[in-house]
């Protein structure tokens, strides 16, 4: 009887260790996916290109080959991460699609804005009534908006927002091509810009970068307000730009939360087209290596500075060119007016023509930039 309890004693410590062997490891298994290995694979499946052909080896099955319940209960295991990751492949291919919306629609809306623009061009070129003037510079300046909100989503789709400017274009024609970028324009103050040229790569996303910033700074102040733009030139010879406003301002926590999804730019989704400004300021800075980074006025009026530091390798010397013939007063363009450190009035408190701004094809020679819709 002794025996027999020993033999049977045995055979019940075989049988449980053999029992429960299976068990730790699809335990072990079944965590380590859930928690490393599923989060990492549809992350990679997100970046990846191809997600369908990422999803393929993107979790490894669970190492129990039994036939037995346990063995049953890793195969479900691994029916229901394979599931997880074809969930993760419909998502991603269905962003790519909602990317190709934005691009479709942002490139028909701006050929028709850029039809729009030189309709306009052409009505101010012959409109010789001073108020008629205006209202057309009124129409010229929300078209240009329209334009920047079309770049916005080629911006969300990752796209790229135009071809690459051949030769360098000094900070100062870049600087003002942002700022007639606008609606407020005639309310940024510009000071001295130093003599450095930025390279053709990122002329259009520079400009883009500070018009956001810019238009961001002029809605979010009062109109009797300035805003004052600064530049330098650092010890490491980066380009350092400052935008001051003395607006409604920031609370800290509002700043820390913005200048994390500088660094860091969230996904697309609902809550990023809400501020979706910020947002394509972050995925521009990002493509760049540009830093961008807000800070609250210490001033007596408040309101929010915003540094932006182009780094050394994105710049390079201007180029020498010879000097253009003076502008007739007919002929005078913002970007002219912008290196004069001067501004036009605003368009309903004169009575005399004002300036227009620059048509697409005064922005090309002027500052050596190819139109942004391209």
């Amino acid at each position: 009887v002794l025996a027999a309890l020993v033999v049977g004693l045995a055979l019940s410590v075989l049988v449980a260790r053999l029992m429960l062997k299976p068990l730790q490891v699809l335990q072990r298994s079944a965590l380590h996916i859930a928690h490393t290995r599923l989060p990492e694979a549809m992350d990679k499946i997100m970046q990846d290109p191809d997600p369908v052909a990422a999803s393929r080896s993107a979790v490894e099955p669970v190492p129990i080959n039994t036939r037995e319940e346990v063995g049953e209960v890793a195969r479900s295991f691994d029916a229901v991460h394979a599931q997880a990751v074809q969930m993760a492949v419909e998502q991603a291919l269905l962003r790519e699609n909602v990317k190709g919306i934005f691009v479709n629609l942002s490139r028909r809306s701006q050929r028709l804005v850029e039809r729009q623009l030189g309709v306009i061009d052409r009505l101010e070129a012959d409109e010789q009534d001073p108020d008629h003037l205006a209202s057309l510079f009124e129409l010229d300046h929300l078209a240009t908006r329209l334009r920047r909100n079309g770049e916005s989503l080629l911006v969300l789709s990752g796209a790229g927002l135009a071809k690459s400017v051949p030769k360098p274009v000094s900070a100062a024609d870049v600087i003002g091509a942002a700022v007639s970028e606008i609606e407020r324009y005639a309310r940024v103050d510009v000071g001295v810009i130093p003599e450095v040229a930025v390279r053709g790569l990122t002329v259009h996303d520079l400009v883009h970068l500070l018009a956001e910033l810019l238009d961001n700074a002029t809605y979010f102040s009062e109109p009797e307000t300035k805003v004052h733009m600064r530049a330098v030139v650092t010890r490491q010879r980066a380009l350092a730009l400052q935008i001051t406003d003395r607006g409604v301002g920031m609370s800290a926590e509002q700043i820390a939360e913005a200048n994390r999804r500088l660094a860091d730019p969230p996904e697309l989704d609902v809550s990023v087209t809400r501020r979706m400004g910020l947002y394509v300021v972050a995925r521009l800075a990002q493509r760049h290596g540009i830093d961008v980074r807000l800070r609250e006025n210490e001033d007596i009026e408040g309101g929010v500075i915003a540094r932006i530091v182009v780094p050394a390798e994105l710049l390079g010397p201007v180029a020498e060119e010879a000097p253009p013939p003076p502008p007739s007063p007919a002929e005078i363009s913002w970007p002219s007016i912008a290196d004069s450190g001067e501004h036009p009035p605003a368009p309903l408190e004169v009575p005399a023509p004002r300036p227009r701004p620059p048509s697409e094809a005064e922005r090309t020679a002027a500052d050596g930039l190819q139109p942004l819709a391209q």
